[in-house]
């Protein structure tokens, strides 16, 4: 039986407006244990198919000027997702293949400030720990 690939979607709010003072938190369905997550310091981004996942930035951090403005791997030089940015840098898609077996795809998304100019990386798969351009 064919299917088509699934999206999930995971809201991102990123407090405060400095590289020193940013957080995030993450809320999303888990397709996974069929649980919904509410403001988390990280994701289980666990894939058992083919899967696209949506990072799209809250109106409250990008009314505070944050935008996404790539994806790196983690760590650099570590297999990489394809990924799609979304319009006006308020998204980005990464693109999970079907596999064969299990595999962990570790990324930052990198955050700039239009109002501040504070960049930020954060893996979203880890807890909450910025890490310097």
């Amino acid at each position: 039986m064919k299917t088509a690939t699934p999206q999930r979607n995971v809201t991102i709010a990123i407090c405060g407006r400095s590289a020193d003072d940013a957080q995030v938190r993450y809320s999303y369905w888990s397709p996974v244990d069929g649980v919904t997550r509410t403001a988390t310091s990280r994701c289980h981004l666990d894939q058992t198919r083919a899967t696209n996942t949506l990072f799209l930035l809250d109106y409250q951090s990008s009314l505070n000027g944050w935008t996404i403005t790539g994806v790196e791997p983690n760590p650099a030089g570590a297999p990489a997702l394809e990924t799609i940015p979304g319009p006006a840098g308020q998204s980005v898609m990464t693109l999970f293949p079907s596999l064969p077996v299990a595999e962990t795809f570790k990324f930052f998304i990198v955050y700039t400030n239009t109002l501040t100019g504070a960049v930020v990386r954060f893996d979203p798969q880890e807890d909450n720990t910025p890490v310097p351009p």
